[in-house]
């Protein structure tokens, strides 16, 4: 992102996030919003993000 001078604010769900659940919702056969959610928390929480969050 930095070579590209693309600039966003840091948050939970960056660029790069959105793109992934957003890819593998689509290419997955099961094409729900509540399993790519669960893959997304999933992740985070491999991250330890979210300990501190009220949202997860």
């Amino acid at each position: 992102m930095k070579e590209l001078n693309i600039r966003y604010y840091q948050g939970l769900f960056d660029p790069l996030v959105t793109l992934w659940a957003f890819l593998s919702q689509i290419l997955d056969s099961d094409k729900s919003c509540h399993n790519t959610v669960s893959k997304i928390i999933a992740y985070l929480a491999g991250l330890g993000v979210g300990e501190n969050w009220c949202g997860i």
